[in-house]
């Protein structure tokens, strides 16, 4: 499994939907031609988008590879599912096909009466994978941690240095070699 960017391709400003239509269509292709069971089309579409999903945040959470994060735990998100978008536009395409071609803005937004909070949506992430928990290429279940909140970069460095410096520093006798190459290991992914 290699690295997607982040990043739109080639400075697009926005995301192409008839690409990711595409991609999807290719992947199905591809894996009814390999004569892949249902089971095996699910798990994989939902691995690709998992992959092409910008929120990397929750997935990272869910995977164990992401143990803090500096922020407010009150800050507001503005979170709707796609699902829901997509049925928005398709009521306001429908609702003025009749109508001539004036500019017509619509906003759609999370409520401001009941604002989810990305400390709720990380407690939300971490419940339902507490509940069902991600499963890794090797077939195994990742448990799921919680992810420690930190209010600024002084106590991210502090986090830092004490979850992974201080050991590197203490195992960095020979006897403890192997014990030095797995927290280098961890260390490299935040």
């Amino acid at each position: 499994m290699g690295l997607i960017s982040e990043n739109l391709p080639h400075g697009a400003s926005e995301l192409d939907v008839d690409v990711e239509m595409k991609v999807i269509a290719q992947k199905l292709h591809e894996l009814k031609t390999e004569g892949a069971s249902q089971n095996e089309i699910t798990l994989s579409t939902k691995a690709l988008g998992i992959e092409r999903n910008t929120n990397v945040l929750l997935a990272r959470s869910a995977q164990g590879i992401l143990p803090c994060l500096v922020g407010d735990t009150n800050t507001i998100m503005d979170v709707i599912p796609v699902d829901m978008v997509v049925n928005a536009i398709i009521v306001a395409i429908v609702a003025h096909a009749k109508q001539p071609s004036d500019v017509n803005i619509y906003q759609e937004g999370s409520s401001l009466r009941n604002p989810v909070t990305l400390g709720s949506i990380l407690d939300y992430n971490f419940d339902y994978f507490q509940k069902k928990p991600w499963i890794n290429k090797h077939g195994k279940p990742v448990k799921a941690s919680k992810v420690i909140f930190l209010s600024n970069i002084a106590s991210f460095n502090r986090y830092i240095q004490i979850r992974y410096l201080l050991p590197l520093k203490v195992c960095s006798e020979p006897q403890y070699i192997y014990i030095t190459e797995d927290l280098s290991a961890q260390l490299s992914t935040i």
